[in-house]
């Protein structure tokens, strides 16, 4: 019996941000989790690409609903691939792969070469 859901194509969910700023945004879970059978057990979320001066998650906060995610950096015009993925308790998985954009600043920024296409480590989130 297959218990995950399958991932959608990736979509740009997220306004994009600029290399400066620190931002919050928040996955809605309400549409795909029920809270009172899909009691997360982990969440993990990752961006690619990955390495030195590249976007940075700082931060997961995870509730009944939803996962807010901190993120931070990037390169000037880069676009992000950011995948999460939530295990509930009752053994179903829950993925999502979304995409970001990074803005250019000044007409002229150039984003730096790519360290890595890969994604980088998890940030990952265990119920307590």
């Amino acid at each position: 019996m297959d218990y995950g859901v399958a991932a959608h194509a990736p979509v740009s969910i997220f306004d994009p941000k600029y290399p400066g700023q620190s931002v919050d945004y928040t996955l809605d879970l309400t549409d795909v989790v029920d809270p009172v059978v899909d009691l997360l057990a982990s969440v993990s979320v990752m961006c690619a690409p990955s390495g030195s001066g590249e976007m940075q998650i700082s931060d997961l906060q995870v509730a009944a609903d939803a996962l807010t995610v901190t993120f931070s950096g990037g390169q000037p015009g880069r676009i992000y691939t950011i995948l999460y993925a939530a295990s509930a308790f009752n053994g179903r998985v829950f993925d999502c792969v979304a995409r970001m954009t990074v803005d250019k600043v000044r007409v002229t920024d150039v984003a730096q070469t790519v360290p890595t296409e890969d994604f980088g480590t998890p940030l990952i989130w265990v119920a307590p």
